[in-house]
């Protein structure tokens, strides 16, 4: 038998959100932005909150173009 202290093998891990933010800001000018923006939010508004995380996720990766370009 494994010796446990308070119930568990191990402290917890408390994982972070793996989509990020749902709702991530365009740039304003961006037409990459408005088209992505656009596409998630008529997902969520559908129900579609996989598709809508999916696309969350690329616009999340087209914003750190923005943040280098500064």
């Amino acid at each position: 038998m494994i010796p446990m202290s308070g119930g568990y093998l191990s402290p917890p891990v408390f994982l972070t959100d793996p989509f990020g933010s749902l709702d991530p800001a365009p740039v304003p000018g961006c037409s990459t932005c408005e088209r992505k923006d656009a596409k998630r939010r008529k997902a969520l508004d559908e129900g579609f909150v996989a598709e809508a995380a999916v696309i969350a996720v690329e616009f999340s990766r087209h914003l750190v173009g923005h943040r280098k370009a500064k």
